[in-house]
């Protein structure tokens, strides 16, 4: 699950360290639209690939909206738009699997806002955000399988990944009612998101075998069982 970057400073630029470190200094000293108005500028102040990594920009700027402005959450999103400045400048070697960590990081992000903000079955808003959240990994998804350019068919694709978010979405639902913290439950929903993403990767490149099934198998089970014995259940 782990994507490997070969990544040298004589590779990457220093000026995207920066903008990075600025944009994170920026969203948490400055007001909001200071900030937004700081990231819209270095995003598009080149055109290039500006399409390809358009939804993982809005999605981390609609994070940066939602999240406490603290220092923990501006390296978070100061690696994100390293990442995103990094795959859209071509700096990475292997862009696929920057994509692929910046996905992970933005699904991160998803499940914890998701389970700190609706995390109970009671809350009225939990089938339209659990929705939403799925359609979000939809949309995650779909940009990593096109940025990879593999050659299936966009009906194979749309199928794959449909099927991969309407699972993610029931089993989120079933997340919401264990007696754990909500940390621990986006762990988990997180988790599954990722294999998900490994999972789909390998299908679509033509690599998906039972050694590789399996061995997304076991990572659950070793993974999964630190959360669930890691955690105090609640009755």
């Amino acid at each position: 699950m782990v994507a490997r970057l070969k990544l040298t400073s004589k590779l990457i630029p220093w000026y995207l360290l920066l903008k990075a470190i600025a944009l994170g200094a920026a969203w948490v000293f400055l007001p909001f639209w200071v900030f937004l108005l700081f990231a819209i500028y270095f995003y598009f102040s080149s055109f290039f690939q500006s399409a390809k990594l358009f939804w993982p920009f809005l999605l981390t700027l609609a994070f940066a909206y939602v999240f406490e402005p603290t220092f923990p959450h501006a390296v978070f999103f100061g690696a994100a738009f390293f990442l995103i400045f990094g795959i859209k400048d071509l700096a990475f070697i292997n862009r696929l699997a920057a994509y692929e960590i910046l996905a992970f990081l933005l699904l991160f992000l998803l499940s914890l806002n998701f389970f700190l903000t609706f995390g109970s079955w009671g809350n009225s808003w939990i089938f339209l955000a659990s929705l939403a959240a799925s359609v979000i990994f939809f949309i995650l998804a779909k940009g990593l399988v096109d940025y990879g350019e593999f050659s299936v068919d966009r009906a194979k694709k749309i199928a794959g990944i449909g099927v991969a978010a309407f699972l993610l979405w029931q089993l989120s639902w079933a997340a919401i009612f264990l007696p754990i913290n909500p940390f621990y439950q986006a762990a988990l929903v997180f988790l599954l998101a990722a294999i998900f993403l490994d999972l789909l990767l390998d299908y679509f490149a033509g690599r998906l075998t039972r050694e590789r099934i399996f061995a997304e198998f076991i990572l659950f089970i070793v993974f999964g069982g630190l959360i669930f014995f890691g955690t105090q259940w609640s009755l």
